[in-house]
């Protein structure tokens, strides 16, 4: 049994896993601290905004460059938005994360002119749904 592939657009994302789907983020927080010492809290709700992570790791996740170099033609368009479907079905519409360094890879073997077929592996792709 296969396990279905994650695709960004109709790029396609073989063998990452979704990271931070689960964590908490729909409140933001900030904190200050008064002239006295105490401390105070305002909270709000963001609407939107989960924070989702692609990951692939060292021996899972691989892409190729052409894969990469796709993603961030896509990651360099301002305001663009992206339609992300998980594997169980379900699409969500996203941005790259570019305040965050959107999308790291690194290149199993290191080639001063790599070709578009070289793996790379270690893929974070950070997204934020809108």
């Amino acid at each position: 049994m296969s396990i279905p592939n994650i695709f960004l657009n109709a790029i396609e994302l073989p063998g990452l896993v979704v990271s931070g789907d689960v964590s908490a983020g729909a409140i933001r927080a900030t904190v200050k601290n008064t002239l006295n010492g105490g401390v105070v809290v305002w909270e709000e709700p963001v609407a939107g905004g989960s924070l989702i992570d692609l990951k692939g790791g060292v021996d899972f996740g691989w892409l190729t460059r052409s894969t990469l170099l796709s993603l961030v033609a896509l990651a360099n368009v301002a305001g663009t938005t992206a339609t992300l479907t998980l594997s169980n079905g379900t699409t969500k519409a996203v941005r790259f994360r570019n305040e965050d360094g959107a999308i790291e890879a690194t290149p199993l073997i290191e080639r001063p002119n790599p070709a578009d077929t070289d793996y790379y592996n270690n893929v974070i792709i950070r997204l934020m749904e809108v």
